[in-house]
Order: structure tokens, then C-alpha cells, then sequence
């Protein structure tokens, strides 16, 4: 791929803290990919960054300070500035690559797309942004986002539970058999209705099955 791309290159290493590791390593795959025409290094400081100043030197890089009154870890938008006046200044580049802190980039990887120029960037935009990036580099210092956590199964309400069946007791000789059945049945709904109305024993889901046994009860106090 050696000489395919004609790069211009774009690294913040204040706002993303990066030392001088990450950005050889950026370099080093970038040279693999392309020719680097052109790069611009931001928020060099001279007490820290001694190491990557000499690089820069030596590679013919530009450098541009710290920013002033600024926030940490926020995006420099001096680079907005600097992409588009060197596509706009040089027709040979052909492929954008941005190393910076996350931001809406949405419009300026439009612009780039439109005139039919590659956009490469850190493994670190949001969807919307990664849609319009053609590749993503990898420095490791933005860790993988975890996997969605499964929603909570919702807990299902406690079925009451029904009392247990007493044992048969013996069946007077005069009785018949249907009369006895209509005993123990309404043995059991006379339990069930008479228990406490508490959410230990029955929720407010069953009030109305409540009811209705009652009225059963009562039909078969009128039928006794």
C-alpha cells in the first residue's frame, strides 16, 4: 500500500494524554499504510513532550501549542480549521487522519467524503461519527464498550397458595354421595374466603376471585 495514500495527518497529544509510545506507534502504521505528506501534532509542551518534539523535527512535522483557558480531554478545533485549508491548499492529499479526543465531526467527515477524500480516526467516535470513517486506528487507549447488560426479568407476582385439603372424614350413612361432594367443596371455598385479605395470602390481583367466592359461599349457605 506504500505510496497508494498521500496522508495529512492530525494528532492532539495533550487532550488525549498520549506519550511518546502512541504516537510513534501511530506514525509507524501510518508510514505502512501511505506517504504522510503532511502532520500536525497539537498541544506540545516543551517540559513534557521533549521526546516528540525532537521527532517532529526531524521528520519536518508542524507543531502547535497548548491551548488556553481550556477544559481537560476536549477536542481541539484548531484541527477543523488546519484539515480544511490543506485539502483546500493541496490536491495531492487524499486521505485524512484525525487522532483527537471524541466530538461531533459528523459535518467535517462529510466535507472530506464529498470531495472523495479518505477519513481515517482513533477507535474512539460514537456511531454517527464511525459511519463516515473509512478506517479506524488502534493505539490502545480506548477500551471496548461492554457488552449492553441484560434487563432484569421483571418478578412475577407470588401465586397464593391454596390450602392444603383436609383429610375426608367419614361420611354419615344418611348422606349421599353429591351431597357429600358439595360438603368438601364448600369447605374449601369457605378456607379460601375466609383467609385474611393481607398480601401474604392474596394480592390485590385477586380481590375480585375473592368476591366471587364469596358469592359462591353465600349461594351455597341459601342451597344448605
Amino acid at each position: 500500500m506504500q505510496g497508494e495514500r498521500k496522508i495529512s495527518l492530525y494528532i492532539d497529544i495533550d487532550n488525549l494524554k498520549i506519550g511518546y509510545n502512541e504516537y510513534d506507534d501511530a506514525i509507524k502504521q501510518l508510514e505502512m499504510a501511505g506517504d504522510i505528506l503532511h502532520c500536525k501534532v497539537y498541544g506540545v509542551s516543551d517540559r513534557r513532550h521533549k521526546e516528540i518534539i525532537s521527532s517532529i523535527m526531524d521528520r519536518g512535522y508542524d507543531m502547535a501549542p497548548v491551548m488556553r483557558k481550556r477544559r481537560p480531554k476536549q477536542f481541539d478545533y484548531r484541527i477543523i480549521v488546519d484539515v480544511m485549508e490543506d485539502v483546500l491548499q493541496n490536491n495531492n492529499i487524499n486521505t485524512v487522519v484525525i487522532i483527537a479526543c471524541p466530538t461531533d465531526l459528523v459535518w467535517l467527515y462529510s466535507k472530506l467524503n464529498s470531495y472523495n477524500i479518505k477519513v481515517i480516526a482513533l477507535d474512539n467516535n460514537d456511531e454517527e461519527n464511525r459511519n463516515l470513517v473509512d478506517e479506524v486506528i488502534h493505539l490502545g487507549l480506548h477500551e471496548p464498550d461492554p457488552a449492553p447488560k441484560k434487563a432484569p426479568e421483571p418478578v412475577k407476582p407470588a401465586k397464593a397458595v391454596p390450602p392444603p385439603k383436609k383429610a375426608k372424614t367419614p361420611v354419615a350413612p344418611t348422606k349421599t354421595e353429591p351431597q357429600v361432594a358439595a360438603t368438601e367443596e364448600l369447605q374449601t371455598i369457605k378456607e379460601v374466603a375466609e383467609r385474611p385479605n393481607t398480601e401474604e395470602n392474596i394480592d390485590k390481583g385477586n380481590e375480585e376471585l375473592l368476591q366471587e367466592i364469596k358469592g359462591l359461599l353465600d349461594k351455597f349457605k341459601e342451597e344448605e
